[in-house]
């Protein structure tokens, strides 16, 4: 779930930031500071005591204790803050864990699943919808499809076997050459169609194995992305490739490093 992924992340970066002011702190003078102003001129006064509302003027010539009273009055409302969306959001990641309304399905005994329609699925039950559904594949050219990945399926090369080994070894759901409808009314089959289970949405994946070739560059490449782009199919968007030319192999490990930061 994307939503619960971003406020951990986000409470680990508050708790950092949390242990470092308390650590500054530590370092700052005892007291807080007064401000006043006059004729356009700032006045600073130390407060040591709570109960003291005016406090004992600072002298321009103490402008390093005026420095750090400013940023201890600052780094304390800085931890004030903290805590207190800390504190918040520690409740409310606690509620997503155990009590989000996609759970409520997914908690329910097989038998009630059966008679019900979800509203609303997790981000893995939403996954194995999208991989249960048919889609409509390419038919070109199928008597090039002679190689067989691990799930079962032909595909035309290689080098889309080892990608597509890759997706499910690593439980990436994926679709081989689904149809995809550009905006000019195009017909065209991106070698992978990809689920991403976190943002919940289907991202695209070529393979260009022939970037050597002009004519390849041309006309499988070039128009291609072209059309891609005219449809809203954008390189770091929605879309992602990988390419091959003579005298150069994949890098499956290098392949995998880009799918686990791309989808994690």
């Amino acid at each position: 779930m994307i939503l619960l992924d971003d406020l951990k992340a986000r409470m680990k970066q508050l708790e950092k930031k949390h242990m470092q002011v308390i650590r500054e702190l530590e370092d700052q003078p005892y007291g807080h500071i007064r401000l006043t102003t006059c004729n356009g001129h700032s006045r600073y006064y130390l407060r040591k005591d709570p109960k003291d509302r005016s406090g004992q003027y600072i002298s321009k010539e103490n402008e390093e204790l005026v420095r750090a009273l400013m940023k201890k009055d600052y780094l304390d409302r800085v931890r004030r803050r903290i805590e207190k969306e800390m504190s918040l959001m520690t409740r409310y990641i606690a509620f997503l864990e155990k009590d989000r309304g996609d759970l409520v399905y997914s908690k329910m005994r097989t038998g009630r699943k059966a008679l019900v329609e979800p509203v609303m699925l997790t981000d893995d039950e939403l996954a194995e919808v999208w991989a249960r559904q048919k889609y409509k594949q390419s038919t070109y050219l199928p008597e090039f499809k002679v190689y067989p990945t691990k799930r079962g399926e032909m595909v035309r090369s290689k080098s889309e076997v080892l990608l597509a080994d890759m997706f499910y070894e690593m439980g990436i759901p994926y679709r081989y050459e689904q149809v995809v409808k550009t905006k000019d009314g195009n017909m065209y089959a991106p070698d992978f169609t990809l689920w991403d289970k976190r943002r919940r949405r289907e991202i695209y994946h070529e393979h260009f194995g022939l970037v050597d070739d002009p004519d390849y560059r041309r006309d499988r490449f070039l128009r291609k992305i072209d059309e891609y782009r005219k449809s809203g199919i954008f390189f770091g968007l929605n879309l992602t490739a990988t390419f091959e030319g003579e005298g150069t192999v994949l890098d499956m490990n290098e392949i995998r490093k880009m799918f686990e930061n791309l989808l994690s």
